[in-house]
């Protein structure tokens, strides 16, 4: 806190100097070290309990918004809120399945190709039906940026399902899930997380080598979600 108050009186200063406002140095000079070394206090980031995603999955299925698409997206993909919220329809291979988020929207930098469950080329394709955008999955306010971070957290708020539930601990519901479920091992829970571990060799071999066992592990988590209903679709 008082090394972020620190940045922003600092800013001011400089500000200040540079439109010839004040002669004087920047009084904030040297003055982080006087504060000697803070520590960072992490929140953890809350999840929903897996027991209720059904149920916040469902809420989302009858609210025809972008928001509401876009969460659950994440849901059945368990990618991250950027990533799902700058989704291009450019990036979907329909007759694959898959959806390959570029390098530029990925936290490590390097592309991530998401397995699509039958219950997430089914939502792509209404959304997509509902003409929002032409190139953007999730437009924003102005066509040409995608819908805020923001507009997803308020989103979650208004459900009522845990309402403490943070967007990125939805990423955390799935892992749960999966771990407990005691069939898929972590390389590939990993994997579907987007998280990098192993060398760059061994990496390429798993994106490779397990696409099956990816497939199984997010078409099983969204019939949790989403149970297929009696006419075989989800």
């Amino acid at each position: 806190m008082a090394v972020r108050l620190l940045q922003r009186v600092n800013g001011v200063f400089d500000l200040a100097i540079a439109l010839e406002m004040r002669t004087s140095a920047n009084p904030c000079t040297g003055v982080k070290k006087l504060l000697g070394p803070q520590n960072a206090r992490v929140t953890p980031r809350r999840a929903l309990p897996h027991d209720e995603a059904p149920q916040m999955f469902h809420r989302l299925s009858n609210l025809d918004t972008p928001q509401a698409a876009c969460l659950a997206l994440i849901m059945l993909t368990a990618v991250r809120s950027e990533e799902a919220r700058g989704g291009r329809w450019t990036e979907v291979d329909w007759e694959a399945g898959f959806w390959t988020i570029p390098t530029e929207r990925m936290k490590k930098r390097r592309p991530h190709t998401v397995i699509l469950s039958r219950q997430a080329v089914t939502l792509l394709l209404k959304v997509k039906a509902m003409g929002w955008h032409q190139d953007r999955m999730f437009p924003g306010a102005r066509p040409a940026a995608p819908i805020s971070g923001t507009s997803l957290r308020d989103l979650t708020k208004q459900l009522g399902v845990s309402g403490d539930t943070d967007v990125h601990g939805l990423r955390s519901t799935f892992a749960t899930w999966a771990e407990e479920q005691g069939k898929w091992d972590s390389k590939v829970r990993e994997l579907c997380l987007a998280h990098l571990h192993g060398s760059a060799v061994e990496r390429a071999y798993h994106r490779s080598q397990r696409v099956d066992e990816r497939e199984e592990l997010m078409q099983a988590w969204a019939d949790f979600i989403c149970p297929p209903s009696a006419d075989g679709e989800g």
